[in-house]
């Protein structure tokens, strides 16, 4: 059986390195481990598999059914247990009998199909499930998943706010308790309606309390019409040793490159996604664009958790002299740090980065506007950057920008803001710099 395509409808192990998605999907399985030992269980919209082979591991029998048959023909290929069965499908048609299931798993499925379908799904599990069975269900919470992110996945019918979820199961069940899940760096599922005042939550780079957790993505739900048993709150842990530690911490988040566009807004020209890079890799990025009428160029350059040194960084436009960016005075830098060394005429910049989006920006010569340009760039990925390390460099750094303040070079800076107001081009592309220097 060949591998199925990677559509982004299905998660797939293996094939997919984005690590939210990873320790979502592994959380919600692994929760549901110390409801089914021992017992019969369905995993509704079993996908490619995994998820039932884990159940299985626990469950005296466990189903997997699905509505793909490539699917269920890979799942029987790919996991094989004697008390595991892979079965062709639909939430609205499962083919078990009826009140021959203890627990129903049914994860990321809900949305994927009508509003009523979603009725029809509930009524097919309470049909498969016994009189003292549970069904443990999650979904995407539309306000914050969608809404609040501007996001849309196109594999989603029907998306259900919070008050909505609950209501379609206290339809079908008398008991009903459900839980947040959100990918942090790391992952937590908290059984309490609020957990503000419940827990100390910290910001660990600047050591800030915060308030709250951040608003979860999923809601999980256990649901049943006699007494729930217990559930363990739940947190993943990136263990040394650990393929999925290894995944997360050596990923090389996408390489990105941004022009201003004729409006002074940063447009993406290029991404440049490698993934799970060794220490000591070697990062080369060539890009023909037109440099927009602000001649301003970004790049993001990811890798969090590495320190990057440029060793390459220029752009070629035409009739003109190359522009040799890591020869200019100072880098701009955004959610990192740059220090500049130098051997002879070369200067190899150092990025190390303190949060999920590293940025460096440049100003391109002002005659390069709207002309054809190439990009040349190279990166090193060094040695990954410590917690401990960050912190130092960050302290360094607020020093630094102390400093700086105090200098007439601040004071100018400030007649800038002045000269250039909020909703110009240029100040548009300018407004996120932080300028750093001697």
């Amino acid at each position: 059986m060949n591998a199925l395509p990677v559509t982004g409808e299905r998660f797939i192990p293996g094939m997919m390195n984005d690590p939210a998605t990873i320790t979502e999907h592994y959380q919600r399985y692994n929760a549901a481990l110390p409801l089914i030992k021992d017992k019969t269980v369905l995993d509704i919209a079993s996908g490619s598999g995994y998820g039932t082979f884990l159940l299985s591991s626990e469950a005296r029998t466990a189903y997997g059914v699905e509505i793909n048959q490539d699917a269920v023909d890979y799942s029987r290929v790919q996991y094989v247990r004697s008390n595991l069965k892979y079965l062709q499908g639909s939430v609205d048609s499962i083919p078990l009998e009826d009140r021959s299931v203890d627990v129903v798993v049914s994860f990321e499925t809900i949305e994927h199909v009508s509003a009523e379908l979603q009725v029809r799904m509930m009524e097919e599990i309470r049909r498969v499930l016994k009189d003292d069975g549970i069904l443990f269900i999650s979904s995407p919470d539309k306000r914050y998943y969608s809404d609040e992110r501007g996001f849309d996945n196109p594999y989603h019918i029907h998306e259900l706010y919070a008050s909505e979820f609950k209501a379609l199961l206290n339809r079908y069940f008398r008991h009903v308790r459900f839980a947040g899940q959100r990918f942090l760096f790391g992952c937590c599922a908290v059984w309490n309606d609020a957990v503000t005042g419940n827990m100390a939550i910290y910001d660990g780079l600047n050591q800030t309390r915060l308030t709250e957790l951040p608003k979860p993505h999923y809601l999980l739900a256990v649901a049943g019409n006699q007494e729930l048993p217990d559930v363990f709150n739940s947190i993943v842990e990136f263990t040394p040793g650990t393929a999925l530690r290894q995944a997360v911490l050596h990923m090389l988040d996408p390489l990105e490159v941004f022009i201003a566009d004729q409006a002074g807004e940063w447009r993406s020209v290029a991404t440049s996604m490698s993934l799970k890079e060794p220490s000591g890799a070697r990062i080369d990025l060539e890009l023909d664009f037109t440099c927009g009428k602000y001649s301003g160029i970004r790049i993001d350059v990811g890798c969090l958790g590495y320190q990057c040194r440029l060793k390459k960084m220029q752009v070629i436009c035409e009739d003109k002299p190359a522009a040799d960016l890591l020869k200019s005075d100072r880098i701009n830098a955004v959610n990192a740090i740059v220090e500049l060394e130098s051997s002879g005429q070369a200067v190899s910049p150092v990025v190390i980065p303190y949060t999920d989006d590293p940025q460096l920006i440049f100003e391109l010569p002002p005659d390069f506007a709207g002309r054809k340009c190439r990009l040349e760039a190279g990166f090193i990925l060094e040695a990954i950057v410590t917690s401990e390390v960050i912190a130092r460099r960050v302290s360094e750094r607020d020093n630094e920008i102390a400093r700086l303040k105090s200098s007439s070079f601040y004071q100018l800076s400030l007649l800038f803001e002045r000269l250039f107001p909020r909703g110009s081009g240029r100040r548009k592309i300018l407004s996120s710099i932080r300028f750093w220097g001697k």
